[in-house]
């Protein structure tokens, strides 16, 4: 299938998915990222903060623990800015969020943090091909922000579906080096 076609398919799919499910998925996602994700070494880790309208893999949970547990990585969270390119801002707490007119949640306030310095990247996907490549939305957001970052930056996705056959991926499309799903850990 195409990008296109995995897009409509699995978002709509995602839908399909009921609260139950979901929950569950994410409490799986959730177990595999600190079991099986190398944490050792990040300093600075960017995190996505959920699209409750688009029923993505939550992080809030993953951020949580992050936060009690790992005093030494700092987090950073996402913002569209007006001109349309991603922001990151290092995360204080709840006080700095507010939603956007997308119902994304994100900083209004806060420090900004060089792509070059992330050591680890929590990527939003759509689905993704058994090579690393994902399907986002369509706008080209992650893939312009993960070309900043730094050689060694980690990207790793989470993702309620396995890999699909998907094609029509190009130069500006940036590979993840793993992805959480509810069965586990897959590296490329």
């Amino acid at each position: 299938m195409t990008k296109k076609e995995a897009r409509s398919h699995y978002l709509a799919q995602r839908n399909l998915l009921g609260d139950a499910v979901r929950s569950d998925y994410d409490l799986r996602l959730y177990n595999h990222f600190f079991q099986k994700v190398d944490l050792n070494g990040v300093h600075i880790l960017h995190l996505y903060l959920p699209i409750p309208a688009r029923h993505e893999p939550d992080t809030w949970a993953i951020l949580d623990r992050l936060r009690r547990e790992f005093g030494h990585i700092r987090l950073v969270v996402p913002k569209v800015s007006a001109n349309g390119e991603l922001q990151h801002i290092f995360f204080e707490g709840l006080h700095q969020l507010k939603e956007n007119a997308w119902g994304i949640p994100e900083p209004q306030t806060g420090v900004p943090a060089d792509p070059e310095r992330l050591d680890l990247v929590i990527v939003p996907l759509l689905a993704f091909a058994a090579n690393g490549q994902r399907v986002g939305y369509g706008k080209g957001f992650y893939d312009r922000f993960l070309a900043q970052c730094k050689r060694h930056c980690r990207k790793v996705g989470l993702s309620y579906f396995e890999a699909a056959a998907i094609e029509g991926f190009d130069d500006r499309d940036v590979a993840l080096d793993a992805v959480v799903t509810p069965n586990g850990l897959i590296t490329f």
